[in-house]
C-alpha cells in the first residue's frame, strides 16, 4: 500500500510540473509523434495538446493502480476470512471426542421405527412414530449390482478412503466461509451414514466436525462392507407402488419392482441407487401409488442413466454392457 501511494504521488507530481522534466526540444519531439503528417501546432496549442495526453496518461495509470490495489484488499479479506474458518473448524474437531465403539456401532446400526422431536438445545419434546418402512437384510442379500451402483454414484474412492476425502472437506469449508460454490457436496458414504443415523443434518462447524470424527472411528470400528451394507439399509427410497415411503434397499426393490434386493438387475439397481440423492422427485411413484406422467417419470430415468454411466466410467460396467443396459427401457 506505501508503494502504492509513492507511486501515485509521483504520477501526480509528473502532471502539474511537466516542464520541469521536460526541454522544449523533448517536447517538440512528442509533438512530432502527435502530429506526424500535420503542421505543427503554435506553442499554446502544443502546451495544450501536451497537458491533455499527460492528463489521460496520468489518469489510466492511477486507475490502473487503484484496480491493483482494490484486488489486493480482496484477495487479503479472502485469505484472512478463510485462515479464520479453518482455525475455528480446527478448534471444533480438537474439542469433538470420539465416540466410544459399542454406542457408535448401535446408534448407526439401528432402524427406530419411532423419531424425536427436539428443542435446538436436544431436550425432548415427544417421540413420533415414523412412516417409513424398513426391512433391514444382511450383506449376502443385497444384489452386487445394488452396491456397485451406489459406490459408483454416491462415493467412488468408497474402498479406498478412510472415512473422510481431506479435499473435499477443504473444499466445503472455503465454499461455507467464503459463500460460494456447493457445501455439501463430497460427503462420503461413511459421513452420509453418520449423518443420517447419528448427528443429523444442522449447518454448522461443530456438527461437521462431528461428522467427521465419527466417521473415521467408525471406518475403524466396521468393514467396508457393513457400512455400505447399513448405508443401503437406512436411505431414503422415496415411494412404493402403494404410495408409502419407504427407506432401505429391501423395501426399494420390493417396493418399486417386485423383487427382493439380491435379485435386483443392473438397470433395476441403477434405478434404485439414483434415488437417495432427491428420493421423492426421482421415485416413479405418487403419494397414492400410481406411476407418475411422463414428465414427472421422466427425472428418475434421466438420474437412472446418470448412474449407468457413473459405473461404466468408474469400471463396474463394460462398453458393451453399458450400451446394451442404456437402451433398457426400465418402464
Amino acid at each position: 500500500m506505501i508503494e502504492f501511494f509513492k507511486k501515485f504521488a509521483q504520477a501526480t507530481r509528473e502532471f502539474f510540473q511537466p516542464n520541469k522534466k521536460k526541454s522544449r526540444k523533448g517536447q517538440a519531439k512528442i509533438v512530432k509523434r502527435l502530429y506526424p503528417k500535420e503542421e505543427t501546432p503554435s506553442d499554446s496549442d502544443q502546451d495544450l495538446k501536451l497537458s491533455k495526453a499527460d492528463l489521460g496518461a496520468v489518469l489510466l495509470r492511477s486507475l490502473k493502480m487503484l484496480s491493483d490495489f482494490f484486488y489486493i484488499i480482496v484477495l487479503l479479506f479472502c485469505v484472512l476470512g478463510a485462515g479464520l474458518g479453518i482455525g475455528y473448524f480446527a478448534s471444533q474437531i480438537d474439542s469433538v471426542k470420539v465416540p466410544a465403539k459399542s454406542v457408535l456401532l448401535n446408534q448407526v446400526s439401528s432402524v427406530n421405527q419411532v423419531s424425536k422431536l427436539t428443542y435446538a438445545n436436544d431436550e425432548e419434546i415427544s417421540d413420533i412414530d415414523t412412516d417409513l418402512l424398513r426391512s433391514p437384510v444382511d450383506s449376502n442379500a443385497i444384489s452386487d449390482n445394488a452396491k456397485h451402483a451406489i459406490i459408483a454414484t454416491e462415493d467412488e474412492n468408497f474402498k479406498s478412503h478412510h472415512g473422510v476425502v481431506p479435499k473435499a472437506v477443504f473444499r466445503a469449508l472455503v465454499s461455507s466461509v467464503l459463500g460460494v460454490g456447493s457445501t455439501s457436496g463430497g460427503s462420503t458414504l461413511t459421513q452420509q451414514l453418520i449423518k443420517q443415523q447419528v448427528i443429523g443434518d444442522d449447518p454448522t462447524f461443530k456438527r461437521k466436525a462431528r461428522e467427521i470424527i465419527y466417521s473415521l472411528a467408525l471406518e475403524r470400528y466396521m468393514t467396508k462392507d457393513a457400512i455400505l451394507s447399513s448405508y443401503l439399509n437406512v436411505s431414503p427410497f422415496g415411494r412404493n407402488n402403494k404410495g408409502e415411503n419407504i427407506a432401505g434397499i429391501e423395501e426399494a426393490a420390493q417396493g418399486i419392482f417386485g423383487v427382493s434386493a439380491k435379485d435386483l438387475t443392473v438397470p433395476q439397481a441403477a434405478y434404485i441407487a439414483g434415488l437417495p440423492q432427491s428420493p421423492i422427485v426421482y421415485s416413479p411413484y405418487g403419494p397414492d401409488g400410481s406411476l407418475k406422467n411422463e414428465t414427472n417419470l421422466s427425472y428418475g430415468l434421466k438420474r437412472q442413466q446418470t448412474v449407468l454411466y457413473n459405473m461404466y466410467r468408474t469400471g463396474y460396467l463394460s462398453k458393451k454392457e453399458y450400451e446394451t443396459y442404456k437402451s433398457y427401457d426400465i418402464r
